[in-house]
C-alpha cells in the first residue's frame, strides 16, 4: 500500500509516494499524519486543496469546494444545474461532481473544452 504525501505540513513541496513497508511508524502532528522512514518524515496529504495544488498539471481543477475533477474524464455538462458527467450516456445513475454557482461561469469555456477534446479521443 502506498500513501501520497510531502515533506511539509503545508504540502509546498514535491509530492511522494510512501511504500508502507518502508514506514518505521507512524504519528501526528498538529493533528497531520507523519510516516517516519528511513529516508525521512513525511505528511499524509488529507486536504483537498493540496492534491489540487499538485494533480493541477495533471487535469484536475477543484469546481467546487467538496470536489476535484480530472476534467479528461468529463463527458457532459448540466449548465443548468452545474453538474459534470463522466458517463458517454448519461442517466439517472450517472456518476456527477456539481461545478460552483458562484465560479461556475469562470469554468464553463474550460468545461466546454474539455468536452469537444474528449469526445474527440472517444470518437476519432
Amino acid at each position: 500500500m502506498q500513501f501520497l504525501t510531502t515533506r511539509d505540513s503545508k504540502h509546498l513541496t514535491e509530492p511522494k509516494m510512501v511504500d508502507l513497508e518502508d514506514v518505521l511508524y507512524i504519528d501526528s502532528d498538529n493533528r497531520k499524519v507523519v510516516f517516519h522512514t528511513h529516508e525521512g518524515s513525511f505528511y499524509l496529504i488529507d486536504m483537498l486543496s493540496a492534491f489540487a495544488r499538485h494533480l493541477q498539471p495533471y487535469g484536475f481543477r477543484l469546481l467546487d469546494r467538496v470536489n476535484l475533477v480530472h476534467l479528461k474524464k468529463i463527458t457532459h455538462f448540466d449548465e443548468e444545474h452545474h453538474k459534470v458527467f463522466f458517463d458517454r450516456i448519461v442517466t439517472k445513475d450517472s456518476p456527477y461532481a456539481t461545478v460552483s454557482f458562484a465560479n461556475g461561469k469562470s469554468y464553463i469555456d474550460e468545461i466546454r473544452y474539455w468536452i469537444e477534446q474528449n469526445r474527440k479521443m472517444q470518437n476519432p
